[in-house]
């Protein structure tokens, strides 16, 4: 009996013994992860202050950068304005004028193509001797095509853009013209600016170099005066996809 006693005596002593050990590994375990989440907590504010640090070195590098860019495209700007011959900007822009457009490359797909329509205003915009070379440079200012996402009110054409067709045919001279007028996918109730801009366009018969029209109905006749004596073939088809006659003219 007394021996049964002093084996749960000891197993009593040992399962105490090992209940402290394991407090005290708890105790000392507590204590390691209070000192690592201190040590978390100073690390985490440490990396939001690189961040932010980061955040403003970036900043003032893209803020630097963009003044570089201006101060790089004014110093290049002047220094193409105030050197180049006249002669020499002419041939460039000639040059421009002559790149192909790559949303006219066959007679029967053309689209607006607003980098091209832009690019005369853009190079006469730089600077005085620029503007000078690019009025006397009629080439530059022969592509003729009215944005059709930007209508009247009544789907019509704006006034401004009739205003910017006379420009256009007024600084082209006597140069060849390039015509895009698409305005088949707009409702159109009121066609006034649209007619007026065609028979604008018409006036200078012996002038196109390349048509592309697709009009409502009421407004696809093609120009009736002059004569096309820049052509040598002249098409007029209608396609099932568009209820409207599509014109286009290729030399």
């Amino acid at each position: 009996m007394s021996t049964a006693q002093d084996v749960r005596r000891k197993r009593i002593q040992s399962d105490k013994d090992t209940l402290e050990q394991l407090d005290d590994s708890a105790r000392h375990l507590r204590q390691a992860r209070a000192d690592a989440q201190g040590e978390l907590v100073a690390a985490q504010a440490k990396l939001d202050a690189i961040d932010l640090a980061l955040d403003d070195v970036q900043n003032r590098r893209r803020t630097l950068s963009k003044s570089l860019d201006v101060t790089r495209s004014a110093f290049l700007l002047a220094l193409w304005a105030g050197v180049m011959p006249a002669d020499v900007l002419r041939a460039i822009f000639l040059a421009v004028h002559a790149l192909p457009d790559k949303k006219w490359l066959t007679p029967d797909h053309a689209m607006h193509n607003k980098a091209r329509a832009r690019r005369p205003f853009r190079l006469s915009a730089v600077c005085r001797q620029w503007r000078k070379v690019a009025l006397d440079t009629s080439a530059l200012w022969t592509y003729i095509s009215p944005n059709d996402k930007f209508p009247d009110v009544h789907g019509d054409l704006r006034a401004v853009d009739v205003a910017l067709i006379r420009t256009l045919l007024r600084r082209s001279k006597r140069a060849l013209l390039d015509v895009v007028v698409i305005w088949s996918n707009i409702v159109c109730t009121k066609g006034d600016n649209l007619c007026e801009a065609l028979a604008l366009i018409s006036e200078h018969a012996t002038r196109l170099r390349r048509v592309y029209t697709m009009v409502p109905p009421e407004t696809a006749a093609p120009p009736s005066n002059g004569h096309f004596s820049t052509f040598s073939r002249l098409y007029v088809t209608r396609l099932r996809r568009y209820p409207h006659p599509i014109a286009y003219l290729w030399p």
